[in-house]
Formats: structure tokens, sequence, C-alpha cells
């Protein structure tokens, strides 16, 4: 009678934490309870509901640490345990969410077989299309990287899907090996009368594993999807920026920073409402050297001729604007900033204001 009493207030427990909705880790997000055996075949997950807290389609593997593949040792990034997603296969868990808000999905990943193997990120209900997140970089020498996506929940009670497709090879095994899923609740804060830019400062981001030294990579998206850095969009074909923290990196201002590690192949967008014939000022922070360095750039709202306005002073010689760009949507004014580094510089701090209201702690 008292194991079942325990029994009965474990199931409790666990369903009160899937309610929450908190940030951190999901149920069983790095996979350490492990599927019944009688469910799998070899290291393959037979049962559709094998993995304690999550429902798996296809060709799903569940990976131990130091197992091996033809002579290749696959990575787990986190803990003793992962999955790996085979051709056309995926993972998914019910998720408990605030209507109308924004969540980022954190989780690490590491490539295995095929040279451009992709994931696919997606909420049911939501948007049809979800992200897909190019992994065929490694951006670390452990093998592995941690990934960011972000969703508005349309409903109180989604399902989160991580799917691996086709990728051309002939091992249906082959795929990526996925560990250490996380969500974290978003806030995007608001642009003020002193900086114009909303979340200038990148405090506002996705959910990062204590402890981890690697950062989280932010891929490339669509204009109109939801962002991991709320208020940025990464514009790019393939490459990520990486978010960053001042416990693991040299982050001058704050506690949390952008490097742009793929130099001029990814460009960090924000549209910015403007009022035509006014000065603005855009200054960006970027340590060099060991020392902080600001520069200030003035950026003047143009007509025809001069669409992007003039930069009167310039960026540090290793951050150089790719593209200013005002365009007139919905009859206002929009300055479009397109940051691209030459050396992978980190990019702590930006702030955008009227150049007679512009101060700079």
């Amino acid at each position: 009678m008292v194991l079942n009493g325990a029994l009965f207030l474990l199931v409790c427990a666990a369903a009160r934490a899937a309610a929450s909705g908190g940030d951190g880790p999901l149920l069983n997000g790095n996979f350490e309870y492990a599927p019944n055996r009688s469910q799998m075949n070899g290291s393959r997950v037979m049962g559709k509901y094998a993995i304690p807290y999550w429902k798996v389609a296809g060709f799903v593997e569940y990976i131990e640490s130091g197992a091996k593949q033809d002579h290749m040792v696959l990575i787990v990034p986190e803990g003793r345990h992962a999955v790996r997603l085979g051709t056309e296969s995926s993972i998914q868990q019910q998720l408990s969410v605030t209507r109308g808000k924004y969540y980022s999905i954190t989780f690490s990943a590491a490539r295995t077989c095929a040279q451009s193997e992709k994931l696919s990120v997606s909420i049911v209900p939501g948007d049809a299309s979800g992200g897909e997140l190019p992994v065929q970089t490694v951006y670390t020498s452990s093998g592995w990287d941690s990934y960011a996506w972000a969703f508005k929940a349309k409903q109180g009670v989604v399902s989160l899907i991580i799917h691996h497709g086709d990728d051309q090879v002939d091992d249906p095994a082959c795929g990526p090996i996925v560990d250490a899923v996380a969500i974290r609740t978003l806030s995007p804060p608001h642009a003020t009368h002193q900086n114009m830019l909303i979340n200038g400062d990148f405090e506002e981001g996705p959910y990062m594993t204590p402890g981890s030294p690697s950062g989280v990579l932010v891929p490339p998206m669509d204009e109109d999807a939801t962002s991991p850095l709320p208020g940025w969009t990464i514009m790019s074909h393939s490459k990520v920026v990486k978010y960053i923290d001042a416990g693991h990196f040299r982050v001058p201002h704050g506690s949390r920073a952008v490097e742009l590690v793929a130099g001029v192949e990814v460009a960090l967008v924000q549209e910015v409402a403007t009022v035509p014939g006014r000065s603005y000022r855009l200054q960006v922070r970027v340590p060099r050297h060991g020392r902080l360095r600001a520069r200030q750039a003035r950026l003047q709202g143009g007509g025809e001729q001069h669409p992007g306005g003039v930069l009167q002073h310039g960026l540090p010689h290793h951050v150089r604007p790719q593209r200013h760009a005002l365009r007139t949507r919905r009859r206002r004014r929009v300055a479009r900033q397109r940051l691209a580094p030459a050396c992978s510089p980190v990019a702590p701090l930006m702030r955008l204001a009227g150049a007679s209201a512009f101060f700079f702690s």
C-alpha cells in the first residue's frame, strides 16, 4: 500500500511538471529514462511510446555513450544516453504552454553519417512549415552543438516534433543524434527612447544548459518567423550565429551576447521605424584585443537616391555594414540594419536612437 501511494505521488509530481511549462529540460529531455528492452530490437526503438514521455516514428535508435558504428564512436552530448534519428524519423512530445506566449526550444545535435544532415522542428498546431536546421557544420571540438528554435503558442497544449528527413543515403539508420531538449519562455523587451533596437543588449534569448561551455547556435530563419533572439532575424543561406554567456565567453556588457561565428555569410537584421529627414545614431560595442571599443555610426534617413542613409563615423573595422535600406511598409519608413563581420566578433550591445537623445552608459 505504501508503495502504491509513493507511485501515485510520483505520477502526480510528473504531471505537475508537465503542466507548469517552466524553463528547463523537457520531461526525459536528456533521454536518461530508457525504453523497456522488450520494445527494442538491438538499439532500434520498436514501440511508439517506448521512450518515456516521448512518441517516436520511423527508424529511431536509443544510443548509449561509447557505442560504435563502423569503427566510429557515437557522441552523446549530455549524460549517457541520446536518440539517433534515421531516415524519415521523428520524436514528439506534448507540451503544456500559454496561448499567445513565445517559447524557444533548445536541443543538442551531432552529425553521424551524411554530409548534409538537417533537422526540422515544428509545433502542432502551428506553422505547417516549421523550421529547418542544418547540422552539417560543426562549430565545436566536441563534435556536437546546441541549437535554438522558437514558436508562438496557438493553443494551451501543443506537440513538439523533431524530424529527420531523407539525406539520400543507403543506410536508413544514418542521421543526427539528438539530446538535451529544453524549453524557455521568451519575454520580448520593448524599444525605449534611449534605444530603439529591441533586445539590443541580447539579454533575452534561448535556454542555455547550465555549465555548457559552447553556447547555443541560432540558425537562419524566414523574415516572418519567430526568433529565439527577440527582435532579431538571422539572415543566411545555411550559417548561424552563436548565443553565448559571460560565464564561458568574454562578454563586456551584461550576461549575454552574440558571436558571429560564420563571418560574412551571416547577418543580424532588425527593422526599425524611422522618420524621414531625422538623424539617428547607431552604436555597437565590440571587444577587440581584450579591450572594449565603442564606435559610432550616424544614420540619416534619405530619399530614393540614397535609400540607406549616410554613414559618417563607421563601425569597427571588423564589423562592416553590408546594407542599409529604408523601405516603405504600410506607409512608414523602416530602417534595416544588416551587420556582417569579417572575423567572428562578439556583439554584446547595440543601440540606436535619435541623435539628440542618444546616451551610452
